[in-house]
């Protein structure tokens, strides 16, 4: 019987790394998703005015376009939800 402390000391450290950065995505997506809100880039541009969360969205889709499957498993706290937890 292993615990969840062994499995973690064996745990590759690129796992380690993606579960840190999406245990701080999970903990700041609260925070950030009135600033990121994609509601925010319709609203500045029937303004003319050009918002972050546009930049932002279109990073995020050419980095998806870019990086593939990667983008959403390493970054986006929604990945981190999806995936079993085989670990």
């Amino acid at each position: 019987m292993t615990t969840a402390a062994t499995r973690a000391r064996h745990m590759p450290l690129r796992q380690k790394v993606r579960l840190a950065i999406l245990f701080f995505m999970v903990l700041a997506f609260p925070i950030l998703m009135n600033y990121f809100s994609v509601f925010l880039v319709i609203e500045g541009s029937s303004q003319g005015i050009m918002v972050f969360s546009f930049f932002f969205w279109s990073a995020w889709v050419l980095g998806a376009l870019y990086f593939g499957r990667a983008a959403c498993g390493w970054l986006c706290p929604s990945g981190h939800f999806r995936r079993p937890k085989t670990v």
